[in-house]
């Protein structure tokens, strides 16, 4: 296992990391093409009864739309063959120092014109759940301020589970927050971790 202290350290202190470059343009572009097919394929499957998908509203119209395939890799051995990749699992590991494994994967499709994610932590504590996860973020998109992009809160990690640990989703208020949000600009073929 290659270990890269510095990149630890700063993975530890602000609990985020970004690598540029992790996949190649063809290894994307594939991506993008396999996400494309399942849609089409799987547009039976794309309604609010289906516990995989969820929808987010129009910011305007107030209209559902389709946002997220969870889980995604089961429908596509190029998603799944991108979320097991060698060079991702030995990122993992350098952060962690232990082997990596994938506790779970989805497609977060964010259409134009839908509404955000509320304000959260990645981090939905269930009782009994694991101490420890990261959250790896691979932009198929540009993932720029004004297209969405997800932000983070550097160090905010080191107060541990901010709500109740009780498997519910809660919203977080940004005038709770003791620190500035940072967006995670990227693009495609970059990796971010938290």
């Amino acid at each position: 296992m290659i270990q890269n202290p510095v990149i630890r350290s700063l993975y530890q202190e602000q609990g985020f990391l970004i690598r540029r470059n992790v996949f190649s343009e063809f290894e994307i572009q594939e991506l993008a093409t396999e996400v494309e097919r399942v849609l089409l394929e799987h547009a039976d499957a794309i309604r609010q009864t289906n516990l995989r998908v969820r929808f987010k509203n129009h910011c305007t119209t107030q209209e559902p739309m389709f946002e997220v395939f969870d889980p995604f890799s089961d429908l596509s051995e190029v998603a799944r063959s991108v979320a097991r990749h060698p060079q991702l699992l030995t990122i993992l590991e350098s952060l962690y120092g232990e082997t990596a494994c994938v506790f779970k994967d989805k497609l977060i499709y964010k259409p134009p014109g839908a509404e955000g994610v509320s304000l959260h932590q990645d981090w939905i504590a269930w009782p009994d759940f694991p101490q420890s996860f990261l959250t790896a973020i691979i932009p198929i998109d540009p993932f720029t301020e004004d297209s969405g992009a997800t932000c983070v809160y550097p160090g905010l990690h080191k107060a541990g589970c901010l709500s109740a640990k009780d498997g519910q989703h809660h919203v977080l208020k940004h005038e709770d927050m003791d620190v500035q949000p940072v967006p995670l600009v990227l693009n495609p073929g970059d990796r971010s971790e938290e």
